[in-house]
């Protein structure tokens, strides 16, 4: 990297930088961005990087690196990441590496994620829009961090969005178009050597010239063609190489979801909820994706009261064996109907998302609730029958078994009867010492422990797939 071109900014917002110093991941943070300097390894964070290293402010870290380096880096982060108690709970290459990291700081003692994405050029969809080197050589330092220039950061961001979904968001836009015409010759000649010299006339003119948004889907559809057209004319044998790599690690992904699913059971009043909106924020921040929440099952499919009109209560069952159960033949029905949604329903819209990104599908209670409580969901068979489709069911990744004391369950919740209480909780542990993804929660002790319990359980679970 040219070092004369170093540039170390003036710091602004201080009382900002003091309030993040303390976040959870600010000692992750700061330990990364020193251990990349003192290895002198080119990089740059191409975008949002105003609050680190001591926050990562909601958004996650874009890094560029030297072609050569990308093991080597995704090596200093994951040491560094179990130094600070974490642990990578998600991973899987394209042509960089898309890593997630989690877990709980032996100082501070709070939990902390961060989503990283490691890449050794600027290119989208295998295909390289932008010359890495020259990003990584104009790069600045900002608090001790390697960052892209601004103007960098705004054609590479615009381009990004426009070749990925043909549109722009309007601060793109309005910052390319300020970056492009502050030092037009040096992109004109990005453009030509990436989108070819007619491409590279049209997006001059957009830029220069502003247009609507017709006009910008019709440019990116030109330059995705285009775009392709010429890496094959630059590399033909290495752009065929990258294409067939790329969907190879795309449909190994079929096998291996970067994505994970969880199942919390327990009975009412054993703070499934606590939990649940206890261990989203952290789940949340790690995977920079939100967790999709599902009540008992995917629900693609319409429940049997919606189905038929009846009304159907939206806020928390107050008695949960207020309806009668069904007889043989309505049990089956409703037995094969909503085992139905747990199949097609996973297929179709919850394996999909697992395989496609790092997120999770949490589910509160799950078809093994027939097993444990078939009153709740109206059902009166015998269990073999239940046990039987239940081998057809997708099985989660994890399941959390939430426990306490009957007496202190039944004061959180008395709707059932505390000998009902007891029965669940007697079948629960039944089921959870014969599940092997099954994991007991104690929720008995305080609430953080039971959601450290919770967290180390699903981060271990999540890690060893990579360990």
């Amino acid at each position: 990297m040219n070092r004369g071109k170093d540039a170390v900014w003036q710091e602004d917002m201080l009382d900002q930088q003091n309030s993040n110093a303390n976040s959870a991941e600010a000692s992750f943070l700061i330990g990364l961005f020193q251990q990349l300097n003192d290895s002198a390894i080119p990089y740059c964070v191409l975008r949002n990087y105003n609050t680190l290293p001591y926050s990562l402010g909601g958004s996650d870290i874009d890094l560029l690196v030297s072609g050569d380096s990308l093991a080597t880096v995704f090596d200093i982060v994951n040491k560094l990441a179990h130094m600070h108690g974490g642990r990578c709970i998600s991973y899987f290459k394209v042509m960089g590496i898309i890593c997630r990291f989690c877990g709980k700081d032996k100082k501070n003692r709070t939990w902390w994620g961060v989503p990283i994405d490691i890449f050794p050029f600027v290119g989208l969809r295998q295909k390289e829009h932008f010359d890495a080197e020259s990003v990584l050589s104009n790069s600045l330092v900002y608090r001790n961090i390697r960052v892209a220039s601004p103007d960098d950061a705004a054609i590479i961001a615009f381009l990004k969005e426009c070749v990925a979904h043909g549109r722009s968001r309007k601060n793109y836009e309005k910052e390319a178009a300020t970056a492009y015409a502050s030092n037009r010759s040096r992109y004109k000649k990005r453009f030509e050597k990436y989108f070819g010299t007619r491409m590279a006339r049209q997006w001059s003119k957009y830029l220069l010239c502003g247009g609507d948004a017709k006009t910008l889907r019709q440019i990116s559809r030109r330059a995705r063609y285009a775009l392709s057209v010429k890496a094959i004319l630059r590399k033909p044998l290495g752009s065929m190489q990258n294409t067939f790599v790329c969907i190879w690690r795309r449909y190994s992904r079929l096998f291996h979801p970067p994505g994970f699913a969880v199942v919390v059971m327990g009975t009412d009043g054993s703070g499934k909820s606590t939990i649940i909106e206890s261990i989203r924020p952290v789940i949340e921040t790690a995977l920079h994706s939100k967790v999709f929440y599902e009540h008992m099952r995917p629900n693609l499919l319409l429940s049997l009261a919606r189905l038929f009109g009846r009304p159907v209560n939206k806020g928390p069952t107050t008695d949960p064996h207020a309806g009668k159960p069904s007889g043989l033949l309505c049990s089956l029905i409703r037995l094969s109907y909503y085992s139905t949604d747990y199949v097609i329903g996973y297929w179709l819209k919850v394996f999909p998302a697992l395989v496609k990104w790092p997120c999770m599908y949490l589910f509160d209670r799950y078809y093994y609730d027939y097993l444990i409580d078939p009153y709740r969901g109206r059902i009166k068979l015998p269990k073999w029958i239940i046990a039987f489709v239940g081998l057809f069911i997708p099985r989660p990744d994890i399941i959390l078994c939430l426990d306490a004391d009957p007496e202190v369950i039944h004061a959180r919740k008395p709707e059932l009867p505390l000998e009902e209480v007891k029965r669940q909780i007697d079948a629960l542990r039944q089921f959870c010492d014969k599940n092997k993804r099954a994991v007991w929660i104690d929720t008995g002790c305080s609430i953080e422990k039971s959601v450290d319990q919770a967290l180390e359980a699903i981060t271990s679970r999540m890690a060893a797939r990579y360990e």
